[in-house]
């Protein structure tokens, strides 16, 4: 069994984690022993380790999050960083460079903040835009680093 906040490995009988102090119950164990992989670098996350050993993100230790990433997998996941900055300079007062990279809530702001101020606000947009294309934006979401096509 594992703990479901720190992944430390607990020994049978337990009913506290022996590193981070966690009470035992059935939802703060996980005996998920598949392999997962790391979406930054495509690592390989041992099952008692929270932590990628590369970069250092905290990962999830169970539920639907816990699913086995391949790395073979992390290649088609990538976004375009052409897309994403040709659609910022021209789509970008309506954040749809934004929703594209997954930054759901700041596309919904950049639609606000251009209809409160009337069409000025979308320069905002434009101006990600061409920041994207600049090499400003490097990262999706999720942290998976955006292709140069």
């Amino acid at each position: 069994m594992y703990c479901g906040k720190c992944g430390t490995a607990i020994p049978s009988g337990n009913s506290f984690c022996t590193k981070c102090g966690t009470p035992i119950s059935g939802q703060s164990v996980n005996n998920n022993l598949a392999k997962r992989y790391c979406l930054k670098y495509g690592t390989e996350i041992q099952p008692w380790n929270a932590f990628c050993p590369r970069c250092g993100v905290q990962v999830s230790l169970g539920g639907d999050d816990s699913k086995v990433l391949h790395p073979d997998e992390l290649s088609t996941a990538e976004k375009s960083k052409v897309v994403a900055g040709l659609l910022g300079i021209f789509l970008g007062w309506a954040g749809v460079h934004r929703f594209y990279l997954g930054y759901i809530r700041v596309g919904v702001t950049q639609i606000f903040v251009t209809l409160i101020t009337f069409g000025f606000g979308g320069l905002w947009g434009f101006i990600e835009g061409i920041l994207i294309l600049a090499g400003g934006f490097n990262r999706d979401a999720q942290g998976r680093p955006l292709k140069l096509t």
